[in-house]
């Protein structure tokens, strides 16, 4: 049943001709001439829309979508790509860093943002996996390191209320770490379409 129901939530976000905003995914894989998915992020086996690969092994998925999403590409069992969002604009595939050969999406908004994000918090971790605890207390170091990571995220969800990227760190992490009292004053920084997109109500109707 649950998978059914959300092929039918997956049906509802793409829309046809002249609604909604136009994007494109185009990612090289290493398999020509086989099918992949635009998957919801974390749900590989049900999919956004399919397409073949072509002679070259490069698959490219367009087409026009209500809202933006988190997502994925996944060949129908598992995915093969990290997150990525799917929003207004041409995204492609590339390394994280000249340094990080991760390989992540980018050429829109959000989507270069997170991987911003990505980078600075691997700065943080390589800071704290290096810090010398002789002379300080470990628990002293968790805490900081707690307050680094947590000060980083909403530095980058502030500055992103006004697309995906901020409402995707909003529900992943943001809400659960927002005194009770303080949500309704945050929610109301993000753009009106952010505010009803359906992961914010989702996550609000959970939280209550």
């Amino acid at each position: 049943m649950r998978k059914i129901l959300m092929a039918a939530v997956c049906a509802v976000m793409l829309v046809g001709c002249g609604e909604g905003f136009r994007f494109e995914v185009e990612m090289p894989t290493r398999y020509p001439d086989a099918t992949f998915y635009l998957s919801p992020e974390n749900n590989p086996t049900t999919y956004y829309m399919k397409a073949k690969s072509d002679s070259e092994g490069v698959v490219r998925f367009e087409g026009r979508m209500r809202q933006p999403v988190a997502a994925c590409v996944s060949d129908g069992y598992v995915a093969v790509s990290h997150t990525f969002f799917v929003e207004e604009g041409s995204v492609k595939f590339g390394y994280l860093s000249e340094t990080d050969k991760t390989i992540v999406a980018m050429g829109t908004e959000s989507n270069d943002a997170y991987n911003q994000y990505l980078v600075d918090m691997k700065a943080l971790e390589v800071k704290y996996a290096t810090c010398d605890s002789t002379c300080v207390k470990v628990a002293d170091i968790e805490a900081e390191m707690n307050r680094d990571f947590e000060a980083l995220g909403a530095a980058v969800q502030a500055a992103n209320y006004d697309n995906i990227l901020g409402v995707y760190l909003f529900v992943k992490e943001g809400l659960w770490l927002t005194a009770p009292e303080r949500v309704d004053s945050i929610v109301a920084c993000f753009s009106p379409e952010m505010r009803e997109h359906p992961y914010m109500r989702e996550v609000l109707q959970k939280a209550k």
